[in-house]
């Protein structure tokens, strides 16, 4: 049998005592709770990224980041009262608990190798591997391929540049439907051991052809921004720095906007193919892997942007439904507390 005690914190009576969170206790767990926070959240090294530079480069998972750290503070103040302070409302703690480490995993669900400079990239893309193409048309349309990276270049140049992979299927149809010209092309490109990050051999040595064309500085290998990640592209296992690390796999984007070169290429492209190619300043020192990471290819164009109304984010839908459910439960348990007092009065 349960005692009945008045809670200073309720207009309700709760069975057993009141349970009140101390001062030391309330420091531990803010401790645990900013370790655990930093562990899953801590994601760009200060010595190769800058704040300013990781919310250019990841604005949604900036974003994400940003709305995570407020979802959690409030469920740590509201957890932590209903928690300390009415023993009915653990299971509404469990359910919240597990909504939140959902929504941490799910939330995260856009990666760096799949948001190109144009936009994120289509399904049937892989997280890593070959080499993708996205070509955005002067009507706003994108077309997307990728190279499987099977069919992509491995070994030491035999010629500069060097042939990496050629993209064909670009028929007239397709090309119709970009508007008659590209505003903007982006460039993935996937590759272990680049040797073109800062202190390795090749830095600033090496540059990337569309179709025998590029451009000083957005060619450079070494200025892109990359992520070294496991083989399947499902892990990241450093933060973004600029370059093709050595005895690394990097996934990184090229992103080419002069007006000038990108004329170029769309002329080139009327013959029904692109051609990557590497040239190197100092050639034949260096053993190219481009076949790394996941083999897949497709070609397909989309359609000019059109207005879409926003879906919520899962992780915020598990705050809402964790939050909903909880007031719901403490209230419905309320009720019928007050309802029983009442015919026993």
């Amino acid at each position: 049998m349960h005692l009945l005690h008045a809670n200073p914190y309720m207009s309700s009576p709760i069975r057993g005592p009141p349970r009140t969170l101390n001062a030391s206790s309330a420091s531990f767990l803010n401790k645990i709770y900013a370790i655990f926070f930093g562990f899953v959240h801590s994601s760009f090294d200060k010595k190769s990224l800058s704040l300013k530079d990781w919310f250019r480069i990841h604005p949604f998972q900036s974003l994400k980041s940003i709305y995570l750290t407020f979802g959690f503070s409030y469920l740590e103040v509201s957890v932590m009262y209903n928690m300390f302070q009415n023993r009915f409302s653990r299971p509404w703690f469990a359910v919240t608990l597990v909504c939140c480490l959902m929504m941490t995993n799910i939330a995260q669900a856009t990666v760096f190798t799949m948001m190109s400079p144009i936009g994120q990239l289509p399904s049937g893309v892989t997280q890593v591997g070959g080499i993708v193409f996205q070509a955005k048309g002067q009507n706003g349309a994108v077309v997307t391929s990728q190279l499987a990276a099977s069919s992509l270049f491995e070994g030491f140049a035999s010629t500069n540049p060097q042939a990496i992979g050629t993209q064909s299927g670009f028929t007239p149809t397709i090309l119709n439907g970009l508007g008659g010209g590209l505003t903007h092309i982006a460039v993935r490109i996937t590759l272990f051991d680049g040797d073109t990050a800062s202190g390795n051999f090749d830095f600033n040595q090496n540059f990337l052809r569309i179709n025998g064309f590029e451009l000083s500085g957005a060619s450079n290998f070494s200025a892109v921004w990359t992520e070294q990640t496991n083989n399947t592209g499902t892990v990241a296992l450093r933060a973004p720095i600029l370059g093709f690390d050595n005895d690394r796999l990097h996934t990184g984007f090229f992103s080419f906007t002069d007006s000038g070169f990108l004329a170029n290429v769309w002329n080139s492209m009327q013959g029904g193919s692109v051609v990557f190619s590497l040239r190197d300043i100092d050639p034949f020192d260096n053993y190219y892997d481009f076949k790394q990471g996941v083999d897949g290819g497709l070609i397909n164009i989309g359609q000019p942007p059109t207005p879409t109304p926003a879906v919520p984010e899962p992780g915020m839908m598990a705050i809402a439904l964790a939050g909903i459910g909880g007031m719901s439960l403490r209230n419905l348990k309320q009720n019928r507390r007050r309802k029983f007092f009442t015919k026993l009065g």
